[in-house]
């Protein structure tokens, strides 16, 4: 009777860590490497909008005020922008940024930059003085806002 409640015991185990090396598996993956850019309002025209782009190369695009589309719309980035984007934040190691951010105060448009990569959070708020890496990245995500066939979110 004891070695059924052992063995069974056993089985029990070897079922949990082999789900829990699945899960590791998963979260080591692409599917969880994103950016998220927000640019907030400010006190003159200022494009105000939220991207988040997915490894994958999906995007999701919300535009708010003082841009060519407001609403919410979705798109898949082709090939070549993905992999030029992705390269980008690699090259530059982007994850691992620290110093300077570039904020003016309170009168200037803030931008609010999330980096997920391997189930980590990056974050970094910078304005419009930040370092050209930054500034870099940023026209390269709103060139990508501003292109490409995107279909409305109903």
């Amino acid at each position: 009777m004891i070695s059924d409640r052992i063995l069974f015991l056993a089985l029990i185990l070897a079922s949990l860590n082999w789900q829990c090396h699945g899960t590791k598996d998963i979260a080591g993956s692409n599917n969880n490497t994103y950016l998220f850019l927000e640019k907030g309002g400010c006190l003159i025209n200022c494009k105000t909008y939220s991207i988040r782009i997915e490894k994958s190369g999906l995007a999701d695009y919300t535009g708010k005020v003082n841009v060519s589309k407001t609403g919410r719309y979705f798109r898949k980035l082709s090939d070549e922008e993905s992999t030029e984007l992705w390269e980008f934040i690699e090259k530059n190691d982007i994850f691992e940024f620290s110093g300077f951010s570039g904020n003016m105060g309170e009168d200037s448009q803030v931008r609010n930059l999330v980096l997920s990569k391997n189930g980590k959070e990056k974050t970094i708020t910078y304005g419009s003085l930040a370092p050209k890496v930054l500034m870099t990245l940023e026209a390269k995500i709103e060139s990508i806002a501003e292109s490409g066939k995107w279909e409305k979110h109903e």
